[in-house]
């Protein structure tokens, strides 16, 4: 099978990547942007196993997938809308494996969120793609119990990028040259958590209650990213959240 497989740079898109090649697809690598894919651990993979490698802006240029014809597209972390043409260039068959319950997480930061909202369990979703982000219909899932006083955000994206492992390989078995898994429409209460949304959870008020500081905080920590802070007189105070999880 061809794969277009839009991806950036992770362990386990890479083990994807590497999977698919020694199950005999032949895969082309989509990258958000050159920054993206630029000096990549898995860029220098491609290059080493002659697999081509385009920037998203590159596949709609004239006549690209008139020259490449493609049986499936897969999506994993790659953080940007797929357009359109793409979309109906590849027949809809192209999946997005979202690690978030769908209709609930849509959108970033679904990992912090979780943790803020104290899940007990959490789900890995497989999509089909269409022009919004996370809303296409439903072909697959896997869930897993969390422990919502203990998990941390590095631990519950290490426990979904696991499950988005295997179930990328079982949806790309359901797909056949004229056989494609039905999808159930995404219905019920759900959101958007956008970039801003995730900077407003980060700053602490004073005024907030000790359980939402300490929500906030643990729901922000990420060792090597900026977690909580408070500002006093216009300087910002980042908070040592470690000990919230002991």
């Amino acid at each position: 099978m061809r794969i277009l497989y839009f991806t950036k740079s992770k362990k386990y898109t890479i083990q994807a990547l590497e999977k698919m090649m020694k199950d005999g697809h032949q895969v082309d690598v989509v990258f958000k942007s050159p920054e993206s894919g630029k000096d990549s651990e898995m860029s220098e993979i491609c290059r080493q196993n002659g697999i081509r490698q385009y920037f998203h802006e590159e596949i709609y240029c004239d006549g690209f997938f008139e020259r490449n014809k493609y049986d499936l597209g897969i999506s994993n972390t790659f953080g940007k809308r797929i357009k359109k043409e793409a979309i109906q260039q590849l027949k809809g068959r192209i999946f997005n494996i979202h690690c978030a319950p769908l209709p609930e997480y849509k959108g970033m930061f679904m990992y912090n969120w979780g943790i803020y909202y104290q899940e007990n369990k959490w789900r890995v979703t497989a999509h089909y793609v269409n022009e919004f982000f996370d809303d296409g219909a439903i072909i697959g899932t896997e869930e897993f119990s969390i422990d919502p006083k203990t998990i941390t955000v590095a631990k519950l994206e290490d426990m979904s990028q696991k499950k988005a492992y295997e179930l990328t390989f079982e949806m790309i078995s359901k797909f056949s040259d004229s056989n494609m898994p039905v999808g159930i429409s995404q219905t019920g209460n759900g959101h958007y958590f956008s970039r801003n949304d995730f900077e407003e959870l980060k700053r602490i008020e004073m005024n907030y209650s000790c359980e939402e500081i300490i929500r906030r905080i643990r729901a922000c920590y990420c060792p090597g990213y900026e977690g909580a802070y408070f500002i006093k007189d216009g300087y910002k105070f980042p908070i040592k959240a470690e000990g919230f999880f002991n």
